[in-house]
């Protein structure tokens, strides 16, 4: 199941990721549909919407070389196309303008 990221109309929106499959299916996401930050729950990290999944742990499993899959089997909480458009939101994010004016801001 190939997610190509989508820009709509030509525009780059940080905040909205866009995927299609087979190029006719395709969903907009908010990230605050994927992402949300609850002082309650995990002392306000970054976790998957409707679970306790840090979405660190995603990169961290991704960073010593396990599959996507293999991150999947070990969270059943976190939906696949969930996973991919948190993806697809930080390639976005790390290839576009954006990520200089988010740095600067962090400095």
């Amino acid at each position: 199941m190939d997610f190509d990221l989508k820009q709509r109309n030509g525009r780059a929106n940080p905040g909205v990721v866009i995927f299609c499959r087979n190029d006719y299916i395709c969903q907009m996401r908010d990230i605050r549909e994927l992402i949300v930050m609850d002082p309650e729950v995990l002392g306000g990290k970054p976790v998957f919407k409707g679970t306790r999944v840090p979405v660190s742990t995603l990169f961290s499993h991704l960073e010593r070389g396990l599959t996507l899959d293999e991150f999947l089997n070990d969270f059943p909480t976190v939906r696949k196309d969930e996973a991919i458009a948190i993806l697809e939101f930080a390639e976005r994010l790390f290839s576009s303008g954006n990520f200089s004016k988010l740095h600067e801001t962090a400095a």
